[in-house]
């Protein structure tokens, strides 16, 4: 199934690159590798992530260092529609 950054998620993922590039730029392109690779896994395996809300909101951790990253999306009818990408230490509120 095609997997589709929502213009939220597009900037997240920009967001996390360039500060942790700013770290260290050798760690910002494995995260960046971990991240599509985890983007071809949900594509293939849509309900990989657990449903978190009763609008059909689910949640993945992508396992990238001491926290990781959190993917938000939907399955849609013909696309699976990524909303948000957070580090796992981010708060969110």
């Amino acid at each position: 199934m095609r997997v589709v950054l929502g213009g939220r998620a597009r900037a997240d993922l920009w967001l996390q690159l360039d500060w942790l590039g700013s770290l260290s730029p050798r760690a910002a392109k494995q995260a960046e590798a971990r991240i599509i690779a985890a983007l071809r896994t949900l594509g293939e395996q849509p309900r990989v992530g657990r449903q978190v809300h009763v609008d059909g909101l689910r949640e993945w951790s992508i396992h990238f260092g001491a926290y990781g990253y959190v993917l938000q999306y939907r399955i849609l009818r013909d696309h699976i529609r990524v909303m948000r990408l957070y580090h796992g230490a981010q708060d969110r509120r």
